[in-house]
């Protein structure tokens, strides 16, 4: 998809709405996986989902390739969706790992137990971590960005955001050795 994103993005903003439908295909996964890491219920997080299309679709002129990648624009949308739906529903929202409903990644029927035990026990590892390991460790695989994005974001180079990811890890498994 990232070789024909900027193909799609230009075909999306002169209103070809297949072209669209593939860049929402290839991201909705992501963006609601992050945003049901920020709210407290899986059908808050399924409505926001939706909210971060519709208003990407309607706004996708105001994109401009090469300022910032796709990616980061869909994330800042949804972030900004995140912050609406906390100041519309005080208490429904949390701005941090911590409101993570285990129900909203799937019932059993949908997810393996053992997934479900597995992800409880990464969130509740991931408070363990210092801020700087969370962070990138968030951002790389619950926002699914590159080394580069997340580089360009925490204004590190690349290479250190690798390191930085190793250790925390590293230290991630070390946490879940010790706390089995």
């Amino acid at each position: 998809m990232k070789q024909k994103e900027k193909q799609y993005i230009k075909e999306a903003q002169d209103g070809d709405d297949e072209s669209f439908g593939l860049i929402y295909e290839y991201y909705v996964s992501q963006i609601h996986r992050f945003i049901s890491f920020k709210v407290s219920n899986a059908q808050t997080a399924e409505d926001i989902a939706h909210e971060v299309f519709l208003s990407a679709w309607k706004n996708i002129n105001r994109y401009r390739q090469g300022e910032t990648p796709f990616s980061s624009w869909l994330y800042r949308i949804a972030r900004n969706k995140i912050i609406d739906s906390y100041r519309n529903n005080k208490g429904d929202i949390s701005m941090d790992t911590e409101g993570f409903d285990i129900d909203s990644i799937g019932s059993c029927e949908q997810v393996d137990l053992d997934k479900v035990l597995n992800v409880r026990k990464v969130k509740e590892m991931l408070k363990l971590l210092s801020p700087n390991f969370k962070k990138v460790i968030v951002m790389r695989y619950i926002k699914d960005m590159d080394h580069k994005e997340i580089a360009k974001a925490l204004k590190k180079t690349e290479n250190e955001i690798r390191v930085t990811q190793h250790r925390a890890i590293k230290k991630l498994r070390e946490l879940c050795e010790k706390y089995k």
